[in-house]
């Protein structure tokens, strides 16, 4: 079971992550969502596999409804909504296999996070998408030389292997009729509201101690209504 996790501890994970790239702080949430499993564990893990562990972790934390909004692509309307977690996560099993084998005998593995952060600076659709059947060859003499067809094949095999590895969400415009999907990235999403929280949690300690003369743990360990109780006083 996955613990949510606590003022302390999301203090701790935003402290290490504030500096990282947006592919370092998943990889960070992730052993945060995996934390009983050793590093290569955690490497097999597939990309929706991953993605899973974040979900659960979000949703052990800040609850299972998710609110997002985006701008439609055509009329620039503000789409407010809300995701529910519990929706997200029903039918999420294990992938069906941990890898495939094209027709001229060359296998490969699904991809994972850390794979993901190997290509994130890559700009170029083709060339990460081609990175990725790279990394993902188990043969290493095969893998430099992958023709453009056996690329594209890998391509299709990992979407359908890993059928969590991207949470696309189908988007209605009332204001225009635009309908169209959009991909739904839950580290980043999720660090975002890390990054809100850690935030406010910081003025709550300058303040706090600044009246009270409390250290950051005392004021961390007080319980939520009591801390808001004494912001209160505090003219808050």
């Amino acid at each position: 079971m996955i613990r949510p996790l606590d003022d302390t501890a999301l203090l701790a994970l935003w402290e290490r992550g504030r500096a990282g790239s947006p592919a370092a702080r998943s990889l960070l949430l992730l052993a945060t969502a995996a934390p009983g499993a050793d590093p290569e564990a955690r490497a097999a893990l597939s990309v929706g596999e991953g993605d899973v562990a974040l979900l659960r972790l979000r949703q052990a934390t800040f609850g299972a409804q998710l609110p997002a909004e985006i701008m439609c692509p055509q009329c620039e309307e503000l789409l407010e909504f809300t995701l529910d977690l519990n929706e997200l996560l029903r039918g999420c099993e294990p992938p069906a296999a941990r890898g495939f084998v094209l027709d001229d005998g060359t296998a490969f593995r699904l991809p994972g996070h850390a794979d993901l952060a190997a290509i994130a600076a890559l700009r170029d659709t083709d060339a990460a998408v081609r990175r990725l059947a790279t990394l993902c060859c188990l043969d290493p003499e095969a893998a430099e030389g992958l023709s453009d067809s056996a690329v594209a094949a890998v391509d299709q095999n990992l979407a359908a292997l890993d059928a969590h590895a991207a949470i696309r969400l189908r988007l209605d415009c009332a204001a225009c009729g635009r309908n169209w999907t959009e991909n739904f990235d839950i580290g980043a999403y999720f660090w975002t509201e890390i990054d809100q929280r850690a935030c406010a949690l910081l003025d709550e300690v300058h303040i706090l101690a600044a009246a009270y003369g409390w250290s950051e743990s005392v004021v961390l360990a007080l319980p939520a209504a009591r801390r808001t109780a004494y912001l209160e006083r505090c003219g808050l």
